[in-house]
């Protein structure tokens, strides 16, 4: 059995959520994400390592396949990264971002359900709100598209039992660890939530990929995200 925690690995880590990896053979995860590393990714496996599967030990199965098979010289950078980050993912300083990642979502998730959104599951666990858009007659395509352009990134989702193919999907999924690694909080979060629902308002789909838009609110949207961006600066450390 794999487990892919891409997305919940620095939830994982610091505690916030149950982990996989005595319970799988094989956890794979993302450094980047919640975990704030480099662009990579790393592989565990619990205790069942020294599993037998056709006549080798798990962990020298998964070793092989790895190098010499589909990786070749390893960039010493991304080791660093990875280094560091699994060190910073051991510190008060990182629990207290997930704490604050958390927080975040469920704030989200909580002003997207005042203002007529379907969040799926009423809410979240995690730092992923997933919204039904079908409900505002869009499909999560448009809505990607719509909400790119003023400077909001989202990503198309489908939901359960979509009737669009996941090019399409009938949902957005929104993440709060860029807008939490910014330092933004439940003070700015209504205040996204606002020109979300101002961006997707201003919008009437023509088809399923393709949108007419009113570009006085659009623009004005986007003159307040970039605002709103400029008084958070991404910081580095």
């Amino acid at each position: 059995m794999i487990a892919d925690i891409a997305h919940i690995a620095g939830i994982v880590a610091t505690g916030y959520h149950n982990s996989p990896v005595n319970e799988a053979h094989v956890t794979t995860a993302s450094s980047y994400k919640t975990m704030k590393g480099p662009r990579s990714g790393f592989i565990l496996i619990g205790k069942d390592f020294q599993m037998v599967l056709n006549g080798n030990k798990l962990f020298k199965l998964v070793d092989r396949s790895l190098f010499p098979l589909t990786q070749g010289s390893p960039n010493i950078l991304d080791i660093a990264g990875k280094a560091i980050c699994f060190e910073e993912s051991n510190s008060k300083k990182f629990n207290n971002y997930i704490c604050d990642l958390l927080e975040n979502s469920s704030c989200l998730s909580s002003c997207l359900i005042e203002r007529g959104f379907e969040v799926l599951t009423n809410g979240t666990d995690n730092h992923i709100v997933l919204v039904n858009l079908k409900n505002k007659k869009m499909t999560g395509h448009i809505a990607e598209n719509a909400l790119e352009e003023v400077g909001i990134s989202v990503n198309k989702n489908q939901i359960p039992f979509d009737e669009h193919s996941p090019l399409l999907s009938s949902g957005i999924r929104i993440g709060s660890q860029f807008i939490t690694s910014r330092g933004m909080n439940k003070k700015q979060i209504p205040i996204i939530v606002d020109l979300i629902e101002m961006t997707l308002n201003s919008i009437k789909p023509l088809d399923n990929t393709h949108y007419s838009k009113d570009s006085t609110t659009i623009n004005k949207v986007k003159k307040k995200v970039k605002e709103l961006t400029e008084n958070f600066p991404i910081i580095i450390n």
